[in-house]
């Protein structure tokens, strides 16, 4: 019975509600929803890898490519390309190369691969692309690196795109796994992996948890937000993120003087 009841309590957090979907189809490709930022104080890189590379060793290079997608702020894929593979390589791509097409400063983007091994497809699984992305801040020529978050997008038969992030029947609240310190300038970024516009609050707290400002925002789907957060000398400060994503897992910027990293929060 104890049992029981512990289930039935715990049941409108998890019932149909997992980190992310599966895609509808099998050996389809899976993304990250990366966050890119190109501007004239920022750029922002791509480490692109053979993964389906180091499962078939039999595969032919021609064979192998990825398709690029890449969304402005509000979630409107604006460009899309194939980009060939090289064989057992890693190569850097610099993505604001790929930006004729918008005048937005901040997106998103996704990298599909074309080729899914055997190996993967036997266990039921996908290849994902979660792999490092980098930015420079103010022409600096040190990249701070950050990997992928969650499977987040697939690319389904067609090229139609099935949103795979999953949203909770309760509102949740995300802590922020950083203190914000000061002096320092923080961008929280946040991606909607689902399929309709999210809303968040951000809620800013000194240390004995009083309420230093409260920030609403809201995402388009397949789109990013920004949450700007000054912090003075001395301060030390916490952030919620209250939404119905099943995680709300945000990418941070700290920026102090020229100085900048960036990391998972």
């Amino acid at each position: 019975m104890k049992s029981f009841i512990k289930r039935l309590k715990k049941a409108p957090w998890s019932y149909k509600q997992p980190l992310t979907k599966v895609p509808n189809y099998p050996r389809m490709p899976v993304s990250d929803l990366f966050v890119w930022r190109c501007s004239s104080d920022w750029n922002t890189f791509f480490e692109l890898t053979d993964i389906a590379g180091m499962f078939d060793d039999e595969l032919e290079v021609r064979d192998q490519f990825v398709i690029i997608c890449l969304f402005d702020r509000k979630g409107t894929l604006f460009h899309e390309e194939k980009h060939q593979i090289q064989r057992h390589k890693k190569i850097t791509l610099d993505i604001s190369t790929f930006l004729s097409k918008t005048k937005s400063s901040v997106g998103t983007f996704c990298i599909f691969h074309s080729h899914t091994p055997y190996e993967l497809v036997k266990l039921g699984s996908f290849l994902a692309e979660r792999g490092y992305l980098s930015y420079t801040y103010k022409n600096s020529p040190i990249r701070s690196f950050v990997h992928g978050n969650l499977d987040a997008i697939a690319r389904l038969p067609g090229g139609e795109k099935q949103l795979l992030g999953t949203r909770s029947f309760l509102s949740r609240k995300y802590n922020l796994q950083h203190q914000l310190l000061g002096p320092a300038n923080y961008d929280i970024a946040i991606v909607n992996p689902t399929f309709s516009a999210l809303n968040l609050t951000c809620s800013i707290l000194s240390p004995d948890n009083n309420i230093i400002d409260v920030q609403l925002v809201q995402i388009s789907s397949c789109g990013v937000g920004f949450i700007p957060i000054c912090v003075d000398e001395s301060q030390a400060y916490r952030l919620i993120v209250t939404s119905h994503l099943v995680m709300a897992r945000p990418l941070v910027f700290r920026i102090h003087n020229n100085n900048m990293d960036v990391f998972h929060g």
